[in-house]
């Protein structure tokens, strides 16, 4: 059985959307494994959030298919798309510039981290930005 599942804060926002056979491992994996030590671990390394349900699938396929559609519904990109991109192209696709001091080539996770150490004033309204929360 695979579970497409939203993680969301205390506010109820909307934070991540994704698809897993086991939603509890993940919800551990993103927010309690430091990514220091797990380099594919912990994107949202110590942030407070809960898993919530949006639906279950028999197949891989259907629930990717469904973790598009969910996501673009509520604003998100649909990473699953720049997963079928091969090597280094789709590392490119995924980096971005830091929007306070232009550091670049920076992956989602690299990016959340290196503005939650290097810009802690500007975390807070960057964690909460509508849409993408790297």
């Amino acid at each position: 059985m695979y579970y497409l599942y939203e993680l969301r804060n205390t506010a109820n926002e909307l934070v991540y959307i994704g698809q897993s056979q086991n939603p509890k491992w993940r919800l551990y994996d993103q927010t309690k494994r430091d990514p220091r030590k797990s380099p594919s671990a912990g994107k949202f390394f110590g942030q407070d959030l809960h898993c919530v349900i949006a639906g279950q699938f028999a197949t891989r396929t259907q629930s990717r298919k469904a973790e598009t559609e969910h996501k673009i519904r509520n604003g998100h990109v649909p990473t699953e798309l720049v997963a079928s991109i091969k090597g280094a192209e789709r590392m490119n696709a995924m980096r971005d510039n830091c929007p306070y001091c232009s550091k670049d080539n920076l992956t989602p996770g690299g990016m959340h981290n290196h503005i939650k150490a290097g810009h802690p004033n500007h975390y807070a309204s960057y964690k909460n930005r509508k849409g993408v929360l790297h």
